[in-house]
């Protein structure tokens, strides 16, 4: 470069990313100064301190979002010559699940920076952004003139911020040269930094993982496009020939350049079945693949052209696929074998206070938490043991720790005693964690909170259930109640942040039980896909001897009465006097304390014929087809917060009638995605009866829980890691403060 580079200062947001870091790397080689912006919410501290080696790197932890800590933030770094912006989300299929996320960071992060830029003088942007402006190719490769028509947010959100620099050039003289590029490859090749997503959702990475056994085989999706393989077909840019690029776009624009907008591609493209192959000479191994059907909107082809950049920025990527692969299987190797900046996987601490054999919905949540984020941490599991049942923790994919307990007569669950168990703590102990995650206030709750606060780790934890219901129910007292729910508060707010299972739970929990802050909604999910209905229906219809065209409703979760369990007794009892000639049967799925006056109740009613006592299910796959051989669940639950149950019915598109002004049932609209009734027997048993006398609004009701309701344990874990990470950066950060 011609420029002077040791006197420019060069600001780079979201400099701690993949393509980000690698900008501020080439940056510093050259001579700039530089300063990186980045909330860590996606990037790494580890690569930070990595390239803190260079004096004349300096890191600012803030949110785009937040203006005033931006100010201040531009206030510090001082005379700033130049911007280059990565910072944004950038998952497509995320943007389409929760388009506010990505409007909000990416288009108000944007202009806060814009706007900041323009206080402080600062009149050139190197903006980073995508060949997904494009939509649908029209035609293959793609120029600048194709027409820019997005199909999901992340690609909106980035034309809204390429339109608002062209109005910011005319009004206010900010010039900006905005690079559009579709899959960016490969890693630093001196190994120093590479690509570093948890979850990962790129091609070559994923790939390479399977070969390193960091996840099970490679899903190839689609073989049969009109391509020169019958696969899709790409265009992978190396990073280091992008951030080539990036630097020759910022002494354009520090020349005296004009805006402009600029393809970085091959001009080629690479198949996946090319990939597949470059993987696998890298790595000189047989990766395990899978044939999957074809994803849908896949577009065969997707190549940029890059004339115009060779014509106005003179740039040519210079290295390969085979380059990009084997470089990148170097660093994920690093990875793997945790040598990247001394760090090893994290070890994430899961503390609760039931587990298996016992069954409930808390430990299903533990279960699938710790199995999701075993693929990419080391994860042990904290619970207490049962002297009465026995359960072969060698099954689990992840480390069990028990503690002692004590079995408490007439109760579902056993008191654990991790303060009297000493080989209990000295385990404990033994472990470094990382980060806890309690899922339960109680006994091994504390001890998980009492072991963050004295390593001074981060502690999560989540509030699953309204205790306080609990507490009325054991001492009747409703100020004794009060008094024991204010002890866990008490708890809940020395935990560095607390999530709730829905925004009616976060609301209690604030505006009720005076926690310290709105907690952080995370919906719980399930692993449940959706089974073949038809075999569903012989299966269950064998099992119980029912007739093809008989209706059923169906109950899953424990049998205890505070889950109204025999209000649904007396209702199907109604429901039967009320229309004798509607024929029905009604099964219970699950275990408890109160199976006895359960079948006792239904005895009394006389609903014997129409009742059928399942037991626990234990088979997930059975289990589902229980859910889609139901026309309805039943669920009147006043105590439940989040019940899985009804996630895994909306996964086979069973729709539940609920309890209105019930917490479990804030995520439903009556006659929408679910049905609400009034808690008085009379007016659930009319419910039942109208809704199956409506059979094609029962349908819509069904598709449309499976819509709004249905999520799976996948993408949950995925963003409860990523606040982990963030929580851990954010902790380490403020240690270094102090």
């Amino acid at each position: 470069m011609s420029m002077e580079n040791k006197t420019k200062t060069i600001l780079v947001t979201g400099g701690a990313g993949y393509i980000g870091s690698h900008c501020v790397f080439a940056l510093l080689e050259k001579g700039f100064r530089v300063a990186v912006f980045d909330n860590l919410s996606t990037g790494h501290l580890e690569i930070i301190k990595t390239l803190k080696k260079y004096d004349s790197l300096d890191f600012y932890k803030v949110d785009l979002c937040d203006d005033k800590k931006l100010e201040e933030a531009f206030n510090k770094v001082g005379h700033i010559d130049a911007v280059i912006h990565f910072a944004a989300y950038s998952q497509v299929a995320e943007s389409v699940q929760n388009p506010q996320k990505y409007y909000k960071n990416n288009l108000i992060g944007s202009l806060n920076l814009f706007g900041q830029m323009l206080n402080n003088n600062i009149y050139k942007l190197v903006f980073s952004s995508t060949a997904a402006t494009y939509g649908n190719p029209v035609f293959t490769p793609i120029t600048e003139n194709h027409p820019q028509n997005p199909i999901n947010t992340y690609g909106k959100t980035k034309l809204f911020i390429e339109n608002i620099l062209k109005d910011y050039d005319k009004a206010y003289g900010l010039k900006s040269i905005k690079l559009r590029y579709f899959n960016v490859a490969g890693a630093n090749s001196k190994g120093i930094i590479g690509e570093w997503h948890e979850p990962e959702t790129h091609l070559i990475p994923n790939v390479l993982r399977s070969a390193l056994g960091m996840q099970k085989e490679f899903c190839l999706f689609g073989t049969d496009y009109d391509t020169k393989d019958g696969t899709c077909v790409r265009d992978y840019v190396n990073v280091e020939d992008l951030i080539d690029a990036h630097l020759l776009a910022l002494e354009n624009l520090l020349s005296g350049g004009n805006s402009d907008e600029i393809n970085l591609g091959t001009d080629e493209g690479s198949s996946v079945k090319e990939v597949f192959s470059a993987c696998e000479n890298a790595t000189g191994k047989k990766i395990p693949l899978k044939i999957c059907e074809r994803r849908e909107g896949d577009p065969p082809i997707l190549i940029a052209d890059n004339q115009k950049a060779k014509q106005v920025l003179n740039w040519t990527p210079k290295r390969t696929l085979q380059n990009s692969v084997e470089s990148a299987y170097n660093w994920q190797n690093e990875l793997f074998q945790g040598k990247f900046g001394n760090k090893k996987k994290l070890t994430i601490g899961i503390f609760n206070d039931s587990f298996y054999p016992m069954a409930d919905g808390v430990i299903s949540v533990v279960d699938n938490y710790a199995r999701r984020l075993a693929k990419y941490a080391k994860v042990i599991v904290f619970v207490p043991k049962y002297f009465h049942k026995k359960y072969d923790d060698s099954q689990l994919p992840y480390k069990v720790v028990r503690c002692r307990s004590l079995n408490v007569p007439k109760m579902d669950y056993s008191l654990p005693l991790p303060k009297l168990d000493k080989k209990f703590l000295v385990r404990l102990n033994k472990y470094k964690l990382d980060i806890v995650h309690i899922h339960s206030p109680f006994t091994v709750g504390r001890a998980g909170l009492k072991y963050a606060i004295n390593h001074n780790i981060p502690c999560v934890a989540t509030m699953h259930t309204q205790f306080k219901q609990d507490f009325q129910k054991v001492v009747k007292f409703d100020r004794v109640a009060k008094r024991l729910n204010n002890q866990l508060i008490k708890l809940f707010n020395k935990c560095d942040e607390c999530w709730a299972v829905n925004k009616e739970v976060a609301r209690i929990y604030y505006e009720d039980y005076k926690y310290k802050c709105m907690p952080r909604v995370m919906n719980n999910a399930t692993e449940m896909l959706l089974v073949d209905k038809k075999e569903a229906f012989e299966t269950i219809n064998e099992l119980y001897n029912l007739k093809p065209d008989e209706k059923v409703f169906l109950f899953v979760g424990r049998i205890n009465t505070l889950k109204n369990i025999l209000f649904i007794a007396d209702s199907i009892a109604k429901l039967k006097t009320l229309k004798p000639n509607f024929k029905f049967k009604m099964l219970y799925v699950g275990s408890g304390q109160d199976e006895d006056k359960l079948k006792e109740r239904i005895k009394n009613l006389g609903i014997e014929n129409e009742t059928i006592m399942c037991g626990k299910i234990t088979d997930r796959k059975l289990l589902a087809q229980h859910y889609s051989r139901a026309d309805l669940m039943l669920f009147p639950s006043a105590y439940d917060a989040s019940s899985i149950v009804q996630i895994e019915a909306a996964s086979q598109k069973t729709p539940v009638v609920f309890l209105k002004n019930t917490a479990t049932a804030c995520m439903i609209e009556d006659d929408f995605n679910g049905y609400l009734s009034d808690f008085d027997v009379d007016a659930y048993a009319q419910k039942i009866f109208d809704i199956m006398k409506n059979e094609k609004l029962r349908k819509q009701v069904s598709e449309n829980a499976f819509n709004t309701i249905y999520k799976t344990w996948d993408n949950a874990v995925d963003e409860a890691f990523a606040i982990y990470k963030e929580l851990i950066d954010k902790k380490q950060l403020e240690m270094q403060e102090e």
